[in-house]
């Protein structure tokens, strides 16, 4: 193994990790315990934790809060609790709840309380056949959260859906086609950034994409980028058409 050069070339620090690369993640579950049910009542060490963590960055920390637990949970606007447990029998890592506007009103509340933070969330995509609970959520996320959302993240571990029981013969092909709807509602929303939203699969979903969104050029420029990365990821895409979920993907 070659020793660690005592000169570091101009060109080697030119390649610059920001130092909330890695950031933190929450499942859904145990977050009124851990973050408090009320911003009065956040627990002390947790924002000793989360401020030993701020501290040591010069940008904000991200947390994210997704999990199998988010995926199976549904966001209730009139909700007075942080979280309300409905399936007391529920597996240990997927418990799904019910969830209201006090959750943002937590995540706000520990970084007002401890530093800059940004916050990911979790965004369900188990019931195939209706999103508008799934908007809602993302609609609140954005007015609650404001610049402190930095991304949403569409399902988790997708390619288990099917294994799992929870949506039968579920593939890339339908996968896709659910991207392709939310592309299409994060523009429409003027969402944070789009580079965690995956692709579209084929050259019919392109063009479908581009005459729905070509109406949005003139007002919302940002549709231009998600038309050019949605043709220059379609060739490699192509190139693989018979390409399925593995694990980790």
């Amino acid at each position: 193994m070659s020793p660690f050069p005592l000169n570091t070339p101009a060109s080697a620090l030119a390649n610059i990790i920001d130092d909330h690369f890695i950031g933190i993640s929450y499942e859904l579950s145990s977050f009124d315990t851990l973050w408090g049910k009320s911003v009065d009542k956040q627990p002390t060490a947790m924002q000793n934790y989360m401020h030993n963590l701020v501290a040591r960055m010069s940008k904000p920390l991200r947390v994210r809060i997704s999990g199998n637990g988010m995926d199976g949970s549904t966001y209730v606007p009139e909700l007075k609790d942080v979280i309300e447990h409905i399936d007391e029998d529920a597996y240990f890592n997927d418990i799904p709840l019910n969830f209201g506007p006090g959750f943002f009103d937590i995540l706000n509340g520990m970084s007002n309380k401890v530093g800059p933070m940004q916050f990911t969330i979790g965004l369900s995509m188990r019931n195939g056949h209706d999103f508008s609970n799934v908007t809602k959520l993302g609609k609140a996320a954005r007015d609650k959260l404001g610049s402190r959302l930095d991304s949403l993240f569409l399902g988790n571990e997708p390619d288990l859906y099917a294994g799992h029981g929870e949506r039968d013969a579920y593939n890339i092909s339908a996968y896709v086609t659910t991207i392709s709807f939310f592309c299409l509602w994060a523009l429409e929303f003027k969402y944070c950034r789009f580079q965690k939203l995956a692709m579209l699969s084929t050259l019919w979903k392109t063009r479908v994409l581009y005459r729905r969104t070509r109406s949005l050029l003139a007002v919302r420029p940002s549709a231009v980028l998600v038309i050019c990365m949605t043709f220059l990821t379609l060739a490699l895409i192509n190139i693989h058409t018979s390409t399925t979920f593995s694990n980790g993907t």
